[in-house]
Formats: C-alpha cells, sequence, structure tokens
C-alpha cells in the first residue's frame, strides 16, 4: 500500500493546519487569560474576580478543544453535518432532562457577578426550606460548598438557595 506524492503532501498540509490551528487557539487562550488578568487587574483582591476568570478561561478552553476535535474530523474526511444536527437534537433531550442543572448553573453566574458571597465569608443558605450556615469553602457554577463549626461540609446546589445571610458584611 503505497501513497502518492500528492496523497502524501495533501495529508502533510492537513497535519500543518491542525497544528497551526491548535498552536494559535492555545494563544488566543493565553491572550484571554492575560486579558482578564489586565481588564480586572485593580479588582483582584475581590475573590469573586478570581472565579469568574477562571469560569471564563474554562468556557474558552473548552470552545477551543471543542473547534479542534471538529476541524480533525473535518480534515479527516468525515461528514459532520449528520453528527452536529444529531448532537443539536440530543442536547435538545437533554437539556429538558437537565432542567435542575441549568438552574443551577444560571444561580450560580448570578451567585458570582453579584458577588453574594465569597470564599471564606460567614454564610447563612436556606436552600429549600433547610438551613445551613458556615464558612463558604468554595463556590462553582453548580455547587456552593460551606464547613460548619463541627466541621461537617454542606454541599448545596445553587438553583436551591432561596435566602442567603452574609455575616461577614454585617455593618458595625
Amino acid at each position: 500500500m503505497f501513497y502518492s506524492t500528492t496523497q502524501l503532501i495533501l495529508f502533510a498540509e492537513r497535519v500543518v493546519f491542525i497544528i497551526l490551528l491548535s498552536v494559535l487557539l492555545y494563544l488566543a487562550y493565553k491572550f484571554v487569560g492575560i486579558g482578564l488578568n489586565t481588564i480586572f487587574a485593580h479588582r483582584r483582591h475581590e475573590k469573586h474576580i478570581d472565579i469568574l476568570i477562571s469560569v471564563t478561561k474554562s468556557t474558552f478552553l473548552y470552545l477551543a478543544f471543542f473547534i479542534i476535535i471538529v476541524t480533525i474530523l473535518q480534515q479527516m474526511g468525515i461528514d459532520l453535518t449528520a453528527i452536529l444536527a444529531s448532537a443539536g437534537i440530543l442536547g435538545l433531550a437533554v437539556s429538558f432532562g437537565a432542567q435542575s442543572l441549568v438552574k443551577d448553573v444560571i444561580s450560580g453566574i448570578f451567585i458570582i457577578l453579584e458577588n453574594q458571597f465569597t470564599i471564606g465569608e460567614e454564610v447563612l443558605i436556606v436552600n429549600s426550606g433547610k438551613d445551613a450556615k458556615g464558612k463558604v469553602e468554595s463556590i462553582n457554577l453548580r455547587t456552593t460548598i460551606l464547613k460548619d463549626n463541627a466541621g461537617v461540609l454542606y454541599i448545596i446546589p445553587n438553583g436551591g438557595i432561596t435566602h442567603v445571610a452574609n455575616y461577614s458584611r454585617t455593618k458595625k
């Protein structure tokens, strides 16, 4: 099984294109990180800014991986029309089943953007009628993690949070 010179050149061009695209997306990812750090440099002392930067960089990284994978499949000659259409239908079906996940993520975005509480603060969170009081250990888009004085760890879905009392920001 021998390949002609034309086929080898075409294959080499595709490989070089994929490598260049990967390097370009990596550099774009680094520039996004540098740009976000520069834009928010004067607000770096606010912990929710670090969380926002981290979430933005992660989203950009996942998007870059998706672009690279789609490009590799296209360069291999795979028709992606049916795959992407199926993925769209599957995404619609999953979205109906994942409504609580979407609610958690949207609530998490607003918790971070509105700076309702941040890591290290003492809070009381009412979650579907149940109270959890403790120090905020972690905040991500889906959950908030608290640790109380006894060392009990509470993992609270952001979509269920109805009220928050922040004891670290009381006025004196």
